[in-house]
């Protein structure tokens, strides 16, 4: 192993007087003091035969035993596909056997593999909590969060986001994807997003959700619409009108069919478009509605570029929740950027 830079070696202000020597499991962590081994730093675990092995690794094997797709893998991690392929013959012949089987439709784990499994998990919890003890000692939160968000709910959660991590953790990045409930559920079940905002409760097999609101539903129109000068709408009403909607599995358009068919009312949608943006913009200039929540368009109401009003009898709401992948151990950044949503939803 190549000689460490001084940028390599960092002083953790005397955080540990030792770090402790642990070969129970055949894995050796080294002793500094007052100074983080330069072999932790750079994620890389020495086993007691003398192979180098490092924590990427280890994470590859976790994605692609999820995903068992080395695409979806490099994807995920940013890398190339062949370079994926690499590392994972390579930790294979470090460890002396296979530990995927390949075959045309991609990768499935061997026996030895699975055993492998739950000590490779337990190895990259162990580095990733080390990572946030760090972290909260020196009082800096780090890391890349990748959230995902349905349409109705992404504008004010996410400019709620960006300027509270501006302001109190520069160090955190969020990347945004928007998709539909259905989508962002496959997201969170291979790992491709850490943390979403939906309508509904994540399967429990790949995520921890917790309740979050519960908004009253709108409906919204164009500026000057005789019917916005009401107080309120019942749903049988509401349900006649023209509609623009995003088309299904949409949450919201669930949520108004159930409601539909229970009152045994026909909705009236006459055209399917699967941006939110567009939608409001269709709305903006033209004799269609749209139902949504009241949160979704807070922004062009308050401006006047839309008007909307309370539906009533029974009043809608729609129900969104904060989930965490179970495909990805949470980093510190991941349970801050939850606490700042958990935060957020609070006014409502």
């Amino acid at each position: 192993m190549t000689t460490p830079s001084e940028n390599q070696v960092a002083s953790s202000k005397s955080l540990f007087s030792c770090l402790q020597l642990n070969s129970r499991n055949n894995w050796i962590f080294c002793k500094t003091s007052c100074k983080i081994s330069a072999i932790l730093l750079e994620n890389t675990i020495i086993s007691s035969t003398g192979i180098t092995l490092d924590i990427q690794t280890f994470e590859l094997f976790l994605s692609l035993s999820a995903t068992n797709s080395f695409s979806r893998t490099a994807t995920l991690m940013g890398m190339t596909q062949s370079s994926v392929s690499k590392s994972i013959a390579n930790l294979e012949k470090n460890l002396g056997t296979r530990l995927f089987d390949r075959t045309g439709r991609g990768a499935s784990l061997t026996p030895e593999g699975r055993m492998v499994l739950p000590r490779l998990e337990a190895l990259v919890s162990q580095a990733n909590g080390l990572k946030e003890f760090v972290q909260h000692a020196e009082s800096i939160t780090t890391g890349t969060v990748q959230l995902a968000t349905q349409p109705s709910i992404g504008w004010p959660l996410t400019s709620h986001l960006l300027e509270v991590l501006a302001k109190d953790y520069p160090k955190i990045k969020i990347r945004i994807s928007e998709g539909t409930t259905n989508t962002i559920e496959e997201w969170l079940s291979d790992g491709r997003c850490e943390i979403a905002v939906l309508s509904r409760i994540a399967s429990s097999k790949f995520a921890e959700s917790t309740r979050l609101f519960a908004l009253p539903m709108y409906l919204v129109a164009k500026p000057g619409d005789p019917l916005m000068k009401k107080s309120k709408i019942t749903f049988k009403n509401a349900a006649k009108l023209p509609l623009v909607m995003s088309a299904p599995p949409n949450g919201g358009r669930i949520i108004l069919e159930e409601e539909a068919k229970r009152q045994n009312v026909p909705l009236n949608i006459v055209q399917d478009v699967n941006s939110f943006y567009l939608i409001k913009r269709i709305v903006r200039k033209s004799p269609i509605y749209t139902i949504t929540t009241y949160a979704s368009v807070v922004e062009e109401l308050e401006k006047g570029e839309l008007e909307g009003i309370p539906i009533i009898e029974p009043t809608i709401r729609q129900t969104f929740y904060v989930c965490i992948s179970s495909k990805r151990i949470p980093t510190l950044a991941v349970k801050t950027v939850r606490s700042l949503i958990l935060n957020w939803s609070e006014q409502f």
